[in-house]
C-alpha cells in the first residue's frame, strides 16, 4: 500500500483515496470570496445581472467561478459599449439566473470575507433586489441574505475613499456601519473608481475592465495591497 500526505491537513492517506480525501479537505478549508457583477442598468429588479465573477480564494489557492446570465431581453447598446458584453455572448453563453443564483449565493453562507469593489453601495443591493425578485422571497428572507452578506464585506472603494477623506474606522464599530458612514459623504471631486485605485496602487491594467472577472482580478489585487499596506482587514468589530 501506498502513502501519501494530504496536503491540507497533513494526515497520511491512501494513495488510492488521497484524491478523493483532498477533496473533501479543501471543501472544508476557510475561505473568502471576491466578486463582481455586470448588470443591464442600475436599479434591480427592473435591471438585470448579466455576469457574476468570482474567486474562492483559501490560502494561496485561487478557485475561478464565472457565470453568464440569459434573462431573455434585449442589452442596451450603453451597456455592450461599457461592459463588451454582447446579445451573441448571452445567447452563446447565458445560462438560467435561477441556476446560477443556486450555484453563487450558498457561497455566502460560510465564507470569511465577502470583497468588492463599490459593493456596499451597489452591487450587494442589486444581488438581494435581483435574487429576491427572481427567488420570491418575502421580506424575512431577503433581510435574513442581505445581512449575512453584509456582516462579512470588505468593500476596496470604501477604503479608498475614506482614505482620501482621512477617515478611520472607529473601535468597536463593525465595517458595514463604517462604509455606510463612508459613502455617505458627498466629497466632489474624491475619486475612487476601480480602474483609478489600481493605478494609484501600481497595479497593471492590462484587463478588460466591466467585464465581470476582470474587474474580479483588479479588485483582488487591490485587496492584497491592502492587506500587504495594513494587516490583515477585520470586517466585524475591531
Amino acid at each position: 500500500m501506498s502513502i501519501e500526505i494530504c496536503k491540507y491537513c497533513e494526515a497520511k492517506i491512501d494513495t488510492d483515496f488521497n484524491a478523493e480525501h483532498e477533496e473533501e479537505c479543501r471543501e472544508s478549508q476557510p475561505y473568502s470570496i471576491v466578486w463582481d457583477l455586470e448588470t443591464s442598468g442600475f436599479i434591480a429588479p427592473e435591471a438585470k445581472i448579466l455576469e457574476i465573477g468570482c474567486f474562492i480564494i483559501r490560502g494561496d489557492e485561487v478557485e475561478r467561478k464565472h457565470w453568464v446570465l440569459n434573462h431573455g431581453i434585449e442589452i442596451p447598446e450603453k451597456i455592450v459599449e461599457i461592459t463588451g458584453i454582447t446579445q451573441e455572448i448571452i445567447e452563446a453563453e447565458g445560462r438560467d439566473p435561477k441556476e446560477c443564483f443556486d450555484e453563487f449565493l450558498p457561497l455566502f453562507k460560510d465564507c470569511e470575507k465577502n470583497v468588492t469593489h463599490n459593493g456596499v453601495k451597489f452591487d450587494i443591493p442589486f444581488l438581494v433586489t435581483s435574487a429576491a425578485d427572481l427567488l420570491g422571497w418575502d421580506t424575512n428572507q431577503k433581510d435574513t441574505v442581505e445581512g449575512l452578506i453584509r456582516r462579512t464585506a470588505f468593500d476596496t472603494a470604501v477604503h479608498f475613499k475614506a482614505k482620501k477623506l482621512e477617515m478611520s474606522q472607529m473601535e468597536k464599530e463593525h465595517f458595514i456601519n463604517f462604509a455606510e458612514r463612508v459613502m455617505s459623504i458627498r466629497a466632489y471631486g474624491v475619486k475612487f473608481n476601480l480602474g483609478l485605485c489600481c493605478e494609484e496602487e501600481g497595479i497593471n491594467l492590462d484587463l478588460v475592465q466591466h467585464r465581470a472577472m476582470a474587474d474580479v482580478e483588479l479588485t483582488n489585487a487591490l485587496y492584497k495591497k491592502i492587506n500587504a499596506n495594513h494587516g490583515k482587514i477585520e470586517t466585524q468589530e475591531v
